[in-house]
């Protein structure tokens, strides 16, 4: 009788070792790439969150009501909306992956969803390894929010009365 492992068998179980290290591999790194690629659009959701609050906390800055056409626009040309928006994000910080490298867009025309309600579209763009990625988002507005004017905070000593 033969106490040993033969030739046979220990290709098979070198084989079968290998087979099984090489899979814990595969899922661990494939989970690793899912894991990273969440953290684009986690980030990217958090872009959009804080844009969208921005807009919503403070429409009478960015949004007016034109009543010769009986319509809302943009206070200011899209540009420069959308650069005083960036500012924001750079000031607290907000990246993708650690890069301030996307775009954001706005819709062409603001939407009248109901008589008192509005909708702007923004869309936020960034590209990783040569792929560009797109998530959108709907701001729903109260038109209330946008006819009140914020109140002007003036110093005690001013002359300007309001």
């Amino acid at each position: 009788m033969n106490k040993g492992l033969t030739l046979v068998e220990i290709i098979i179980s070198f084989s079968i070792a290998l087979i099984l290290i090489s899979s814990m591999y595969l899922i661990i790194y494939s989970n690793l790439k899912v894991s990273e690629t969440n953290q684009y659009y986690i980030d990217a959701n958090n872009i959009l969150t804080f844009l969208s609050r921005e807009i919503q906390n403070n429409p009478s800055i960015y949004i007016e009501y034109n009543p010769n056409e009986n319509a809302f626009s943009y206070k200011e040309e899209k540009d420069v909306i959308i650069k005083m928006l960036k500012g924001k994000l750079r000031m607290y910080r907000y990246t993708i992956n650690g890069s301030s490298n996307y775009n954001i867009s706005l819709s062409e025309e603001i939407k009248i969803i109901m008589d008192n309600v509005v909708q702007v579209d923004i869309t936020l763009s960034w590209t990783v390894n040569n792929k560009t990625y797109r998530t959108k988002s709907s701001v729903i507005i109260s038109t209330f929010e946008i006819f009140q004017q914020p109140p002007i905070n003036l110093p005690e000593d001013s002359d300007i009365e309001i």
